[in-house]
C-alpha cells in the first residue's frame, strides 16, 4: 500500500474512479508511472469509449481498483468489483 500519493496522483485516482479513457497526456504519463510505482491501484486497458476516425483518440482506459479506491478512501465502483472478482472456470 502506497504510504503517500502526491495531490496530483489523487486527483488522477479520482478521475478514473468509475473507469475512463485518457486524453490528456500528463495523465497518462502519471497514471503509468503510479501504476509502476504502486501496482495494483491503477487497472489499464484498452479505450473504453468508442472513436471515430476524425475523434482525438484516447492514450487508454484506465480503472482504479479496489485497491486503489481503499488508497484514496472511496468506495470503489462496480465495475471495480467486477474486475476483482475471480474468473469462472468453465468445464
Amino acid at each position: 500500500m502506497p504510504s503517500l500519493l502526491s495531490d496530483n496522483e489523487i486527483a488522477a485516482l479520482h478521475g478514473i474512479r468509475a473507469g475512463a479513457d485518457v486524453h490528456s497526456y500528463a495523465t497518462a504519463m502519471l497514471l503509468r508511472n503510479l501504476d509502476t510505482l504502486h501496482p495494483g491501484l491503477v487497472h489499464i486497458t484498452d479505450a473504453m469509449g468508442t472513436y471515430g476516425p476524425k475523434d482525438v483518440h484516447p492514450y487508454f482506459g484506465a480503472l482504479l481498483t479496489v485497491a486503489g479506491a481503499a488508497a484514496i478512501g472511496v468506495e470503489p465502483s462496480e465495475l471495480a468489483r467486477k474486475l476483482a472478482e475471480p474468473a469462472e472456470v468453465s468445464s
